[in-house]
């Protein structure tokens, strides 16, 4: 997708009709443009595709990065909590999901991302590929790969009753706004930090203040 600010690939409400794009060479989708493009209010809409799998969740892995994004404000990938569907990134060569230097505002939504080459997700700060776990820093204040947006700290998980119930609590240290915690689970943890999402567990709005 180039130079695009409302390109829509996918489909977010029949899960027959919904895209492959696996198999590739290079990286699943590549979003960029001539120059930084501000799109902002308006999206480019990547929604419930399989990318790097087939349509039976099978491997089926682009050679490079799943979904690949430079250059542009206003991109959303994945939008299967107002459906019941979802995405999937998985099985790739490269990062999951490369956000680039002049990238912003690049939202994910339920997007199942595992088994890639790479990060799940990586916001990086080089010109033309990933660099890895990004630091939190405190106050949230740098910018840079959606402003280099700090992630949140989990403290504790506690299942009560056994089976029944999760509750998640943690620090997300940034500035003040309205923030959608997702919360997943992962069959087992990283070395670099970069632990990849398997199991979808909820949601859950957190309001941010300057304390």
């Amino acid at each position: 997708v180039y130079d695009s600010c409302q390109a829509i690939i996918g489909n977010s409400i029949d899960e027959v009709d919904r895209n492959v794009i696996s198999g590739n060479d290079g990286d699943g989708i590549l979003i960029t443009g001539s120059a930084p493009l501000a799109c902002w209010p308006a999206y480019t809409l990547v929604l419930e595709n399989y990318i790097g799998v087939g349509s039976g969740l099978g491997p089926l892995g682009n050679g490079g990065h799943g979904v690949n994004v430079q250059g542009i404000e206003g991109v959303n990938i994945g939008n299967g909590e107002f459906y019941g569907l979802h995405a999937v990134i998985a099985h790739n060569g490269g990062t999951g999901v490369l956000v680039g230097p002049e990238a912003r505002r690049v939202a994910l939504r339920r997007v199942h991302i595992y088994e890639n080459g790479g990060m799940s997700i990586d916001l990086s700060e080089h010109p033309t590929g990933p660099d890895g776990p990004t630091p939190n820093d405190p106050g949230d204040a740098d910018d840079g790969a959606n402003k280099l947006q700090n992630h949140p700290i989990l403290v504790e998980a506690i299942l009560d009753p056994p089976g029944l119930a999760l509750t998640v609590s943690g620090v997300l240290d940034t500035v003040e706004n309205l923030y959608i915690i997702e919360v997943w689970a992962s069959p087992e943890c990283s070395d670099d930090g970069g632990a990849q999402g398997t199991l979808h567990l909820g949601k859950f709005d957190v309001w941010t203040d300057t304390d």
